[in-house]
């Protein structure tokens, strides 16, 4: 017989829940080349601080997290939520706008 677990129902509120990291990321593909890129950018001052690019969305994260510009799960969460998403539409052609849900 299978133990019973307890059962949650999942929620987030992008206002209320959502917790500011030490910068952001702007992510973008390149299909010409076959790549992803993120731009990160500090939150104070929006300026630029690094760009990293690949083929896969783990060379980009896993590099984020290298240079120790994620400080928090959920925004490392978001990260990988989003370049897969971009990883997606590289490979299948579509266009890739950051937030939005993918058009199918």
């Amino acid at each position: 017989m299978e133990k019973e677990v307890p059962k949650v129902e999942g929620k987030f509120d992008t206002y209320k829940d959502w917790e500011p990291d030490k910068g952001y990321f702007l992510i973008k593909i390149y299909p010409e080349e076959q790549k992803l890129g993120i731009r990160y950018c500090d939150m104070k001052t929006h300026e630029p601080k690094l760009d990293i690019f690949g083929t896969i969305p783990q060379e980009l994260y896993s590099t984020a997290i290298e240079k120790e510009l994620i400080s928090n799960l959920q925004h490392a969460a978001y990260l990988g939520k989003e370049l897969y998403k971009a990883y997606v539409c590289l490979k299948l052609g579509k266009e890739y706008i950051q937030d939005d849900e993918i058009e199918f």
